[in-house]
């Protein structure tokens, strides 16, 4: 039995925004298509055919969780 059978998307813990952006798109050989901040984190959204990845840096005081996750383990998908 498949218990999991696709992911919608995964987040990558970015600490700059734009460098995220811009090393994914090169990766991935595609565009942003979504970028926004809300409650002190910038994200922006890179559609693959079958997949999303969805970059998230802290930009505010109010991201510091996001920024201990960063502090304690890097950049990065984990």
């Amino acid at each position: 039995m498949r218990l999991i059978t696709g992911f919608d998307h995964v987040v990558i813990a970015v600490r700059d925004i734009e460098r995220g952006v811009s090393l994914y798109e090169t990766l991935l050989d595609r565009t942003a298509q979504q970028a926004l901040v809300r409650d002190d984190v910038a994200t922006a959204l890179i559609d693959t055919r079958n997949l999303a990845v969805e970059l998230m840096a802290p930009v505010g005081p109010g991201a510091s969780r996001l920024e201990a996750a960063l502090q304690d383990g890097g950049e990065g998908l984990k």
